[in-house]
């Protein structure tokens, strides 16, 4: 059986969720492991973080959506993200005002300069090229969000 994608209509929606869910449970958990084991799912990381160099695999997960909380007891300068992987996404979420990220080649931020980021502020970065090993990529920034 497949799952029917005009099951259960908006009239009947509450009366039939439940049993609509049973009857297709076996189809929803395949399709739920699938996406999972694509690493599509998004995830969600806490990072205190004590070095310039956030490490793909050590710090954060090798997958290719995922939220960090990033955060230091002590004023940082965070210069790359190695070991990434092209196409990935890190959308790093300020957890605290110790971060400054340093623009570089392999680390473009919008306008060509470093950001200090503060509570609550966000940036979202995207590897180009990255080849885990045996190339970091360009980690580019494609959005950012300062709390004011």
């Amino acid at each position: 059986m497949t799952v029917d994608a005009s099951v259960p209509t908006n009239t009947n929606f509450g009366n039939e969720l439940a049993a609509y869910i049973k009857e297709n449970r076996t189809e929803i958990n395949s399709l739920w492991t699938a996406v999972g084991s694509l690493s599509a799912l998004p995830v969600f990381s806490e990072l205190v973080a004590a070095a310039g160099i956030i490490e793909v695999g050590t710090h954060c997960e090798d997958v290719f959506l995922e939220t960090i909380r990033i955060s230091a007891a002590a004023p940082l300068n965070v210069t790359m993200i190695s070991n990434g992987r092209e196409g990935m996404i890190k959308i790093l979420l300020a957890n605290g005002n110790n971060i400054t990220l340093i623009h570089s080649a392999d680390f473009v931020l919008a306008g060509a300069d470093d950001v200090n980021i503060n509570d609550g502020d966000s940036i979202w970065l995207i590897n180009i090229d990255g080849d885990p090993g045996v190339d970091n990529g360009t980690w580019r920034e494609i959005n950012r969000n300062l709390v004011v």
